[in-house]
């Protein structure tokens, strides 16, 4: 029976009045959906699923095969066993706040759709001053899902020793009977179901980018919530724990790095499954190869060096404030020498003129640059070269 049928007008406007209204969502979220694999994100460092502290779980998970195989993911930065920003069930006390909600942005090459959010550790017991852009991306077909962050240092003070990772808790059919390995040819950390409840595989690998430099440091099945443990996990180099089936809740973490203020480190990770252990390292190696080269690799192409252009490596490199690179043209043609950052964005145009041929070296000063892997571009006519220059401080 409807209500305004059961209540005069008045009475019903004072019973709606009294009626719970539902709280607003403390979050917002994407969805990943490439017709192999999904995976929700959201702007509070959650990955893929989070518990909500009573009986459930929000967000789809990372589904592969049909079937999901993540209770919670998140996003980590440690700096100490007493400073770790980001935790799991965590739920409603989430130690990363939302600076920038989840929006659509426009995705790299060879991808159909991306997410970008941005979050800070504000929320966070003892903050560290960390803010963080998170950009996720997948293609149509692809068994994966990119997750790539920038950790941004916001705080007055120079941070040694930073490990930045991921964990997820994975429940892959009989959540109790699951196994774990790690792949070291693609820095893949993947989980199992022995009873077959589940037959796919589902994993993390660390993606190095090229030209990057991010080491593994911690790789564990074992980890569990809190700043002491969550740091050990991510510092503490690979560790098999007992070694038996179980409840496996997976650490990735890299590092350690150095972080001026104002200074940014960029990590990137990818969720991969897979219907077999084979598969899911292929897949995890069709993840890689697109970072094999700075932009999207195209096979059967001539090198720069087979066009008569060479970028050879600076010296020095590593270095802390002027390096030398140097060039070689088998003959005379418009030349363009610039220095990327980490995000792919030009910060420096060292040349830009017609030069003879043979051998040319040039001067960059990074004084006024902070610490990280930046990347020397020459184009040169039809083709390009680039190589890493890695900057201390």
């Amino acid at each position: 029976m409807l209500l305004h049928a059961m209540y005069p007008r008045r009475l019903l406007a004072a019973l709606l009045l009294a009626l719970p209204v539902p709280a607003l969502a403390q979050w917002t979220s994407g969805l990943h959906d490439t017709g192999v694999v999904r995976f929700e994100v959201f702007d509070n460092g959650k990955l893929g699923a989070f518990f909500d502290g009573d009986s459930s779980t929000i967000g789809e998970g990372f589904v592969f095969g049909g079937e999901n195989g993540l209770f919670e993911g998140a996003f980590v930065v440690g700096l100490s066993s007493e400073l770790v920003s980001g935790d799991f069930y965590d739920f409603p006390d989430v130690e990363w706040a939302t600076v920038s909600p989840v929006s659509s942005v426009v995705p790299p090459d060879d991808f159909d759709e991306a997410y970008e959010a941005v979050y800070d550790d504000s929320a966070a017991p003892d903050p560290i001053g960390l803010r963080v852009t998170q950009t996720t991306y997948a293609g149509d077909g692809h068994p994966y899902v990119i997750a790539d962050f920038t950790v941004e240092n916001t705080s007055d003070y120079y941070l040694e020793g930073i490990y930045i990772g991921v964990v997820a808790d994975w429940n892959v059919g009989n959540y109790e009977q699951n196994l774990w390995d790690f792949d070291d040819s693609t820095n893949l950390s993947y989980v199992w179901d022995v009873t077959g409840m589940n037959e796919n595989y589902y994993g993390v690998a660390s993606i190095r980018p090229y030209g990057d430099t991010f080491t593994i440091s911690g790789v564990s099945p074992c980890a569990a919530p809190g700043d002491a443990a969550l740091f050990e996990g991510l510092s503490g180099g690979l560790t098999y724990c007992n070694g038996v089936p179980g409840d496996v809740r997976a650490i990735l973490g890299g590092g350690p790095f150095d972080l001026a203020p104002g200074a940014s480190r960029r990590a990137v990770f990818a969720f991969v499954g897979g219907a077999s252990e084979v598969e899911i390292i292929d897949n995890a190696k069709q993840a890689h190869e697109w970072f094999d080269c700075p932009g999207p690799c195209v096979a059967n192409e001539p090198s720069a060096e087979d066009l008569g252009v060479a970028l050879h490596v600076a010296s020095p490199n590593p270095a802390r404030d002027t390096t030398t690179l140097s060039f070689t043209l088998a003959h005379p043609q418009p030349v363009r020498l610039t220095i990327l950052d980490a995000l792919g964005r030009e910060v420096v145009v060292l040349v830009d003129e017609t030069r003879a041929a043979g051998d040319h070296r040039v001067r960059w000063n990074a004084d006024d640059f902070p610490a990280g892997v930046y990347l020397a571009r020459l184009a040169a006519g039809a083709t390009a070269a680039s190589r890493p220059i890695t900057l201390l401080r």
